[in-house]
């Protein structure tokens, strides 16, 4: 229940060393912790049972929430002819955390078709590039110029050394090939493919 899980909080900051380090809670509580939380609170008397609790227990515990970028409301009921959304899934974080990555927020972004909005933590100082990875497409093997592009690639006799390492080295000089052969004929299907999800969760917003 709601408020066992903002009891556990206040034990476990009280009773072990996670309130000495960095401490993030991620989730769903099922629980708003202010009116404006529901989106109806302009217009409707919205049901404050439990927050003056969990914003105490929040407190005893020495967590606040954290920086949050996205969506205001995190969860929906998806009934179109009463639609109610809340924000119910919090981040919440320590000062030692604050301090040690200062520049962390949480992301909400959009839920497609769950109740629930996923959330990011992003950490933008920790952020390592990222070699991309090579990836095959199977349309690319509809190529009318797919097969004579790898014969002219592939050429084991050509490189010196153990079977082995012909292999991979024949494997590396096919990718490029076969990068640019996707690249030329279908570069566009993924910018379509995203402009169609963008029409989509237009809809589904609206």
């Amino acid at each position: 229940t709601g408020t066992s899980l903002w009891e556990e909080l206040v034990n476990i900051n009280a009773t072990t060393p996670v309130s000495r380090s960095p401490w993030m809670v991620v989730g769903d509580s099922n629980q708003s912790l202010r009116v404006s939380d529901h989106s109806n609170y302009l217009t409707h008397e919205i049901d404050t049972a439990g927050m003056d609790e969990a914003i105490l227990s929040i407190q005893q515990s020495d967590l606040f929430e954290a920086r949050s970028k996205g969506l205001p409301f995190t969860w929906r009921n998806c009934q179109d002819d009463n639609p109610i959304s809340k924000k119910i899934d919090h981040v919440l974080v320590n000062e030692q955390w604050a301090v040690q990555f200062p520049d962390s927020f949480s992301e909400f972004i959009d839920p497609l078709q769950s109740y629930h909005a996923p959330c990011l933590v992003r950490m933008p100082s920790l952020q390592r590039k990222v070699v991309k990875q090579f990836k095959f497409f199977h349309h690319v093997i509809d190529h009318p110029r797919f097969l004579q592009s790898v014969k002219d690639a592939w050429n084991c006799e050509a490189i010196q050394g153990t079977l082995q390492f012909k292999i991979v080295r024949s494997f590396k000089l096919l990718k490029p090939v076969l990068r640019n052969l996707n690249k030329t004929n279908f570069s566009g299907i993924t910018n379509m493919v995203k402009a169609q999800e963008a029409k989509l969760i237009a809809l589904q917003r609206q």
